[in-house]
């Protein structure tokens, strides 16, 4: 008996919720366009430098084609603009069949070289879809106008890396701000690693980066920040990264070296010609596996200066990727 009752009270009760949500409850739509997910694409940087004659830089903008292909306009705002130095347009081009549009954005040429502004923006609540989990409807950034003057090809050699197979050739450039800060394109691309005998599954394959600064100090020393990293890993096994740090650093760090301020020393301006200008620097890090451990000292790298042929000096072939 008590179990018909309850069958009876399921049936009503269940009659009751559909007559309720049939009868009284509507779903309203949401906003036109919403599910058309327009947002700002995740490659987007959070960081800009940007080009002291011009400011520009721009933002990708994606949408879900399955949803909507026609052309569109869309609209978008400034949320920040830090000292009113930011300036785009009020709107998102979208062309018939295009997932992605750029919106060119620009950073006033009178501010401070060097100096961060924030801004952010918003695309229109009409067009986005904040449930979307690859990109956002809203973006925030820092932009300065490069402190960095591009002073031309370099060659560079890595000892150790690159185990006398080649001289590459890569970028460098100067802080206008703080002249003796260079900054070195990365010299360990894949390209560059294949080219001296590495490849996937051969120790290649580790963490990289832009790029390299370099600072030379008052007395002709050479320091960088803690680290940089090889594009290699220990025995090839993911997360043993192969890092050259300022012996210093790698000491800290629980590496076995007997003098960190000695061989952090050994980095140097290698020489000078007659009007005082750096011809290369000579630098010696200390290859270090986190928590595995490492060596230093026996293996120079070589920064030359534009216009010095390092690699004749050191007598190898010039790669240029």
């Amino acid at each position: 008996m008590n179990n018909k009752f309850l069958l009876v009270f399921l049936v009503i009760f269940s009659s009751f919720v559909l007559y309720s949500c049939t009868k009284d409850d509507t779903v309203e739509p949401g906003p036109e366009g919403a599910a058309i997910g327009v947002r700002f694409a995740m490659s987007n940087s959070s960081v800009f430098e940007v080009d002291r004659v011009t400011g520009l830089f721009t933002l990708s903008v994606v949408r879900d084609l399955s949803v909507d292909a026609n052309a569109m306009d869309v609209p978008v705002s400034f949320v920040l603009n830090e000292e009113n130095v930011f300036s785009g347009p009020a709107s998102i081009h979208f062309d018939a069949g295009q997932d992605t549009a750029y919106i060119d954005l620009s950073l006033s040429t009178s501010v401070e070289i060097g100096k961060e502004y924030r801004f952010s923006m918003k695309i229109d609540d009409e067009y986005s879809n904040p449930y979307r989990p690859d990109g956002s409807s809203m973006f925030e950034a820092s932009v300065c106008l490069t402190p960095w003057n591009d002073i031309g090809d370099v060659e560079f050699y890595d000892d150790w890396v690159y185990d006398g197979a080649l001289v590459a050739v890569i970028r460098m450039e100067q802080n206008d701000i703080t002249p003796n800060l260079y900054r070195i394109s990365y010299p360990y691309t894949d390209d560059i690693m294949m080219a001296c005998g590495y490849g996937y599954g051969m120790w290649m394959g580790g963490q990289t980066q832009r790029n390299i600064i370099y600072t030379v100090t008052e007395d002709d020393h050479v320091t960088w920040n803690n680290f940089w990293y090889t594009n290699l890993i220990y025995q090839n096994v993911a997360g043993q990264e192969i890092k050259a740090y300022m012996p210093s650093v790698a000491k800290s760090k629980g590496a076995s070296v007997d003098d960190p301020e000695g061989e952090d020393a050994l980095s140097i301006v290698g020489e000078r010609d007659g009007d005082g200008n750096i011809l290369y620097l000579e630098l010696y890090p200390y290859y270090f596996i986190d928590g595995i451990g490492g060596f230093g000292d026996d293996y120079p790298v070589y920064v030359g200066m534009p216009g010095f042929d390092l690699a004749g000096a050191l007598g190898l072939p010039l790669y240029q990727p």
